[in-house]
C-alpha cells in the first residue's frame, strides 16, 4: 500500500508543497517581524501584582517612562530646555485622531525654577536635595530630561525613542553614541532589538553548520541538501502557524523555528539512515517505503515524546514561556507530519542510485565486521555494573546542585555587560540615580477629618524612612514639590502651618494632574515613586520585606497619635514586585513542567515497552541531562532566567528520542530471539551512527545562538547544546550497560520469535548471552 503511494502521489506531494511554500514564507518573515516584548504583560492577569499594576496605571497613568541625557548635561546646558520643548511638540496618529506621544516632558532645571520660586519659596540648596537621585546628580549640576508615554501612544515605544535621537541630533547637535536614554520605556524596545539584531545571521550559520555536517555524515552534498531544505521548510511551517493563528512573535517564541528545524534534521538524518540500510535489503525501488516501513514507529514516538516534553512548558504561568511550549509542541508534530510525506517522495522521484551501486558491499558489510561497535559495546557490557552505580551516585550529587538554583528575569541579566542598554542604566545610575520603579501608593481614608498638610506630612514620614532602606537610591512624592513646614508649637508656627495647608488646598488639583495625589471618593491615594539601583544583585523578595517593615511602624505612629490618622494602607506595585513575583514564579514552573514532561513521557515509555518497571528505568538516561547541567549551574551558582528554564523540559523530551530509536531496536533484537547482550550490540549497530549523527548536528546547530547578544536566545542555545550531549553519552554508555545488566530483564519480551536475518541483522556469534 505505502509503496503505491509514494509512487502515485509523490510528484503532486512535492508540487503541493512548492505551492505551499511561499505562503511559509510570508508567514514566517511576518511572524519575526511582529515580534513585541512588554514585560510586564509576561505575568497573567489574575496574579495580585498584575492586578496592582493595573489597578495603579488606572488611577495615576501608566509607568511608562525615559530618562535623557548626556555628559555635560547641567542645569545651565540650554539643550536641555531645547530637546525637552522638541520632545512636547510631538505628535501621533490615534483612532480617535491626533495626540500628544509624550504625556509629560519635564526637566531637572524647570523643576528647581518651580521649587525656588512662588509659592514654594524654596533655598536652591535645598530644592537640589529634594531632586537629587531622580532628577539631579549628586554633584548638583548633572540633570536629565524625563518623559511618561502618553497612553494612547503606549505601543510605539520604539518610534518614541527613536524620535528622541533624532531631535537629539537634530536640534541640539548630540550624536546617538552620545546619548544616554534609561527607564523602564526602554526595557521592551532593548529586549525587541537585541533578540533582533543578529537572529538572521545566527538562523544562516545554524542552517550552514546543519548542511555541512550532515552532508560530511553521509558523504554527499546531494543528501545533506535534501535533509537541510525539508528541515528548513520546517521550519517556516513552524514559524507560520505563529502568524497564521494571529499570535504576536516575542523573544523567546523566535527560537521554536530553530528547534524546529534542527529536530526536522534529527528526524530526517534517522530516515535517511534506515533508507540506506533499506537499499541494501529490497533495492533501490523498495527503499523509501522499507525506510518509512523502519522509521514509523521511532520517528513518530520520538516526536510523540518530543512534543509532550514542549507542551509540558505550557504548565507555565509566564507567557512566553507557555506560547514557546504550545508553539513548540504544535511544530514538531507538524515538522515530522511534512517530513514524513515530503522526504520519502523526495527519494521516491530522486533516488540515490550512488548508494545502489554499493549495495552489494554494503549488503555484505555484516555486523561481525563492525569492529567499532562490538568493541564498545564490550566494554559497556563488561563495566555495566560500576556505570550504572556510578551514573545513579552521580545523579545523586547533581541533584543536590538543583537545590541551590536560583532564578532572574531582571532586565540587566538579559543582555551581555557590553550591551548598550547596560551601559545607559549604568551611566544614569552614577550620574544622575536609579531608573528601576517601585509604587508605594498609601490609601488616607476620606473619614479622617485630617488637614490636607497632616496628610501630606504622613506622606512624607514615610517616604523619609523608605529612602533609608539600602537598596533605595531616589523617592518622590507630592511632598517633594510642597513648602517647607515648622512643626512647633508656638502661635506662629500654627498660623505659618494654616496657611501652607490653604496653599496646598489651592494646589491640589495640579498634585491630581500631576499624578502624585488621586480621589476616588473614599479615600485619598498618595503615591510615592522609589527608584531602586538595577545592578545590584538584589533579593527583590527581601527588599519588598524589608520595605513593608520600613511603612508599619510609621502608620502605626500616626495611628496612635492624638490627632491620629486612621484606617492607613500602604499598596506596593510597579516593576519590582512583578519581576520578584516572575522570578518565583519561574523556579516554579521549572519545578512543574520537568515533573509534568517526566510523567507524561514516562507514561509513553511504560505504553512502548508493555512494562511499568522498563518504562521508569528507561527514564534514567533521559533525566541525567537536566540534572546533570542544572545541577552544574546549581554548583556553580548561575542564575536560571527564562531562556534555561525551558530548555528542562525540552530536553527530556528530546532526550527521549535517541533512547527510543535505541530501545526499539534492542526489542526487534529480542523479538528475533537474540539474547540481551547480543541485542545491545545490535541497536548499537543499528542507530549508534544516527544517534552520533543527530546529536552532534543539532547540538552544533543550536550551539550557534550561543552567540546572540540576547542572554535567554544565547543560554538556550549552549544548555540545550550540552544537554543533547549529555543524552548522547547516556544513550552510548548508560541505557546500554542498563540493559546489559540484571534490571535489563525488565525490557525482555515475554515471548520470542524465531531468529529473522531479513528483520534484523544479528550480532556476532561471540557475543555473550546474557
Amino acid at each position: 500500500m505505502w509503496n503505491s503511494f509514494y509512487r502515485s502521489l509523490a510528484p503532486y506531494i512535492l508540487v503541493t508543497s512548492l505551492v505551499a511554500l511561499p505562503f511559509l514564507v510570508f508567514g514566517a518573515y511576518s511572524a519575526i517581524q511582529s515580534n513585541e516584548n512588554v514585560v510586564t504583560d509576561w505575568l497573567p492577569p489574575h496574579f495580585a501584582e498584575t492586578r496592582d499594576l493595573k489597578w495603579f496605571i488606572g488611577r495615576f497613568g501608566t509607568t511608562e517612562m525615559l530618562a535623557v541625557s548626556w555628559q555635560g548635561c547641567t542645569l545651565e546646558d540650554p539643550r536641555v530646555a531645547k530637546l525637552a520643548e522638541s520632545m512636547r511638540k510631538l505628535k501621533v496618529e490615534t483612532a480617535s485622531g491626533e495626540a500628544d506621544l509624550f504625556r509629560e516632558v519635564f526637566t531637572g532645571t524647570e523643576v528647581l525654577e518651580t521649587l525656588t520660586s512662588a509659592p514654594f519659596n524654596l533655598k536652591e540648596r535645598r530644592a537640589l536635595l529634594r531632586l537629587r537621585g531622580w532628577l539631579v546628580g549628586s554633584d548638583g549640576k548633572l540633570t536629565c530630561v524625563v518623559a511618561r508615554l502618553s497612553r494612547s501612544a503606549g505601543r510605539l515605544r520604539h518610534h518614541a525613542i527613536d524620535m528622541v535621537y533624532e531631535l537629539a541630533k537634530s536640534e541640539c547637535g548630540i550624536a546617538r553614541e552620545e546619548l544616554r536614554v534609561a527607564g523602564p520605556s526602554t526595557d521592551s524596545v532593548a529586549i525587541d532589538r537585541t533578540s533582533l539584531e543578529t537572529i538572521e545571521t545566527l538562523n544562516v550559520l545554524c542552517w550552514s553548520v546543519c548542511l555541512l555536517m550532515a552532508s560530511l555524515s553521509f558523504g554527499s552534498l546531494r543528501v545533506g541538501g535534501m535533509v537541510f531544505v525539508v528541515a528548513l521548510v520546517c521550519q517556516f511551517l513552524s514559524l507560520s502557524i505563529v502568524y497564521y493563528t494571529g499570535t504576536t512573535m516575542n523573544s523567546i517564541l523566535m527560537m521554536v523555528g530553530s528547534l524546529v528545524f534542527v529536530l526536522s534534521v534529527s528526524a530526517s538524518v534517522h530516515l535517511v539512515n534506515y533508507y540506506r540500510d533499506a537499499i541494501a535489503s529490497t533495492g533501490m525501488d523498495g527503499a523509501p517505503v522499507e525506510a518509512v516501513r523502519l522509521g514509523w514507529v521511532p520517528c513518530w514516538l520520538a516526536a510523540g515524546t518530543t512534543s509532550i516534553g514542549m507542551a509540558s512548558l505550557m504548565v507555565s504561568r509566564i507567557k512566553p514561556i507557555f506560547t514557546f511550549g504550545e508553539y513548540a509542541a504544535i511544530g514538531v508534530l507538524a515538522g515530522l507530519v511534512f517530513l514524513m510525506m515530503v522526504l520519502p517522495s523526495w527519494l521516491t522521484l530522486r533516488p540515490m542510485v550512488a548508494w545502489s551501486n554499493r549495495s552489494e558491499r554494503v549488503s555484505q558489510q555484516t555486523f561481525e565486521e563492525d569492529g567499532r561497535w562490538s568493541r564498545w559495546a564490550k566494554v559497556v557490557m563488561w563495566l555495566h555494573g560500576p556505570i550504572v552505580i556510578l551514573g545513579v551516585g552521580f545523579l545523586v550529587f547533581a541533584g543536590f546542585g538543583v537545590s541551590r538554583l536560583k532564578t532572574t528575569v531582571n532586565l540587566h541579566d538579559m543582555f551581555r555587560h557590553d550591551a548598550q542598554v547596560i551601559k545607559d542604566y549604568n551611566w544614569m545610575q552614577e550620574n544622575i540615580g536609579p531608573m528601576v520603579p517601585v509604587e508605594v501608593v498609601i490609601h488616607i481614608p476620606n473619614a479622617n477629618e485630617a488637614r490636607m498638610l497632616d496628610r501630606m506630612r504622613l506622606v512624607e514620614e514615610i517616604r523619609r524612612e523608605v529612602a533609608k532602606v539600602e537598596e533605595v537610591g531616589g523617592t518622590i512624592t507630592a511632598a517633594t514639590f510642597g513648602p517647607k513646614v515648622s512643626y512647633g508649637g508656638s502661635v506662629l508656627d500654627v498660623v505659618r502651618r494654616t496657611v501652607a495647608n490653604r496653599k496646598l488646598e489651592k494646589h491640589r488639583e495640579e498634585f491630581k494632574d500631576n499624578k502624585f495625589l488621586y480621589d476616588d471618593g473614599d479615600e485619598e491615594l498618595w503615591r510615592i515613586s522609589v527608584r531602586v539601583k538595577a545592578q545590584t544583585r538584589i533579593d527583590y523578595g527581601l527588599f519588598l520585606d524589608d520595605l513593608e517593615a520600613t511603612l508599619k511602624p510609621v502608620i502605626e505612629k500616626h495611628e496612635q497619635a492624638s490627632r491620629g490618622i486612621t484606617g492607613v494602607q500602604a499598596t506596593l506595585c510597579g516593576g519590582v514586585p512583578l519581576v520578584n513575583k516572575a522570578q518565583k514564579q519561574l523556579l516554579e514552573d521549572l519545578i512543574w513542567s520537568f515533573c509534568t514532561a517526566f510523567v507524561l513521557v514516562g507514561i509513553a515509555m511504560v505504553i512502548v515497552l508493555r512494562d511499568l518497571v522498563g518504562g521508569l528505568l528507561s527514564m534514567l538516561p533521559n533525566v541525567i541531562p537536566a540534572i546533570f547541567v542544572f545541577g552544574f549551574m546549581g554548583w556553580a551558582d548561575i542564575v536560571i532566567d527564562i531562556g534555561a528554564m525551558m530548555t528542562a523540559s525540552a530536553a527530556l523530551g528530546i532526550a527521549v528520542d535517541d533512547t527510543l530509536h535505541f530501545v526499539v531496536w534492542f526489542r526487534r533484537a529480542l523479538e528475533c530471539g537474540l539474547s540481551r547482550r547480543q541485542a545491545v550490540l545490535s541497536a548499537f549497530q543499528r542507530c549508534g551512527n544516527a544517534m552520533i549523527q543527530t546529536s552532534v548536528i543539532c547540538g552544533f546547530g543550536l550551539l550557534v545562538y550561543s552567540l546572540s547578544p540576547f542572554v535567554p536566545i544565547s543560554r538556550f542555545g549552549w544548555i540545550t547544546c550540552l544537554m543533547l550531549f549529555t543524552a548522547l553519552l547516556g544513550d552510548l554508555i548508560f541505557l546500554p550497560a542498563l540493559l546489559a545488566g540484571p534490571l535489563g530483564r525488565f525490557f525482555e519480551l515475554k515471548t520470542k520469535d524465531p531468529v529473522s536475518r531479513d528483520a534484523i541483522q544479528v550480532a556476532p556469534a561471540n557475543t555473550p548471552a546474557s
